[in-house]
This record gives structure tokens, C-alpha cells and sequence, in this order.
């Protein structure tokens, strides 16, 4: 292609060269260089309203917090990959459907329900990376963002292990890049909830001994 770019926030398409055989040439949208959403979805609006100035880019939202559960790493591994009994140790758990059988590995899929604000929500997980007993990672899209969770087992001597939970979230559409200032403001909300979650997973591990001990947690941003 040769020429100048695209008018930024205009309707223009990059021509590519057509396919041999006489086909026509195919059209692509760029990228808008405005407020750096893929395939021009904000439709031009972003150099309309400035949103260089007013929007500027802001980085992925992370969470990471973490439990010194007094129970050997198997232990803690085995229930935290118990998807099926999760609605059972864990309270913001409503149901889980396997979507894949019961076996838990890599591409293993399942739908969670949870409460949220005395509201149900079902979203759809897959299992991307499986390490045990140490990590498993899930990855789901959710209301314009895609998220990545790590649980992660480290033992800590021989009865004990710390159980870590990360959480990122990248907007991945236009709407959800305007209420990234909004969800950062809910980072809070979602801390407690994750450290809900922790607290009935130790529970579970402990047998209901209360022997669970805060880790080293943090709450902060990182850009991919």
C-alpha cells in the first residue's frame, strides 16, 4: 500500500491486493491511533470528542492476593481443583456445569455461576495452562474484558503452603476501555470477594481449623 494513512477517525479502509484469480480486493479497517481499539470499533468518535487528551491509555487491571494455609500442597491442590465441589466450599459459588466432563486438565471448560450483589452471574471458563500441583490458569470474557486468574500452590515445609490468586483484566472493547476508570474504583470489592474465596478454599483444606494466616498481597496495574 503506498500513499498517506488513513484520516484518523474517518471511514477510510486500507485497500489490500486481491487474491489471484480475479477475486476483488478484500477491505480491512485499521487501527484507530486514537484511542488504540483494534479495527476502528470506536467508529471515528474518539477524535470527535479528543479522547487523546481526555482518555489517555491506561494499563491492564491486576489483583493479587495470597493464603498461608496450615495443610500439605496436595491437599490444598486437590481442592482447589475439585470444580464440581466448589459450590460446595466456597459460598459466592452457586453452581458449576462441566462443559467438558469431569476430568480437570488444559481445554477443560465449565460455566460458574456466582453471587455478585445478591445477583447471579454465569460466565464461561477455560482452563489454559496446568501445571500440578503447583498452577492452573483460567481465562473467560466477560461484559467487554477478557480475564486471566492464576491459582498457584508453593509449599511452605511440609504442612503448610501458600496458595496465591491473581487476577488480570483487559478491556478488549470500546465500552469497556470508557469503564476501566470505574472498575479500578471497584478493585476494592473485588479484593474482599477473592479474599472470601481464599478464606472458604483454607477452610476446606483445614478441615474448618481456623490455622489460615494472611501472605503478602498486592493491588496494583500492569501494561502488556
Amino acid at each position: 500500500m503506498g500513499g498517506e494513512p488513513p484520516v484518523l477517525g474517518s471511514n477510510v479502509f486500507d485497500r489490500v491486493q486481491g487474491e489471484p484469480g480475479g477475486k476483488a480486493p478484500r477491505q480491512v479497517r485499521p487501527n484507530c491511533r486514537w484511542c488504540w481499539l483494534g479495527d476502528q470499533q470506536c467508529g471515528g468518535l474518539c477524535k470527535a470528542w479528543n479522547w487523546p487528551a481526555t482518555l489517555p491509555r491506561m494499563s491492564n487491571l491486576c489483583l493479587s492476593i495470597s493464603r498461608r494455609i496450615s495443610a500439605p500442597q496436595q491437599r490444598v491442590w486437590d481442592v482447589i481443583t475439585d470444580l464440581e465441589g466448589c459450590p460446595e466450599r466456597i459460598a459466592a459459588i452457586a453452581s458449576v456445569e462441566m462443559l467438558t466432563g469431569p476430568e480437570v486438565a488444559v481445554g477443560t471448560r465449565w460455566k460458574e455461576t456466582r453471587l455478585i450483589f445478591e445477583r447471579k452471574s454465569t460466565e464461561t471458563m477455560e482452563i489454559t495452562a496446568f501445571e500440578p500441583p503447583l498452577r492452573y490458569v483460567v481465562e473467560a470474557d466477560s461484559c467487554g474484558a477478557h480475564l486471566v486468574s492464576e491459582l498457584r500452590c508453593e509449599p511452605d515445609g511440609d504442612d503448610a503452603t501458600v496458595l496465591s490468586m491473581t487476577m488480570e483484566t483487559t478491556p478488549t472493547n470500546f465500552f469497556a476501555k470508557l469503564m476501566k476508570p470505574l472498575a479500578k474504583l471497584a478493585m476494592g470489592t473485588t479484593r474482599k470477594m477473592l479474599e472470601r474465596d481464599l478464606d472458604d478454599i483454607a477452610f476446606a483444606c483445614t478441615g474448618g481449623k481456623p490455622l489460615v494466616e494472611p501472605a503478602a498481597d498486592e493491588a496494583g496495574s500492569s501494561e502488556q
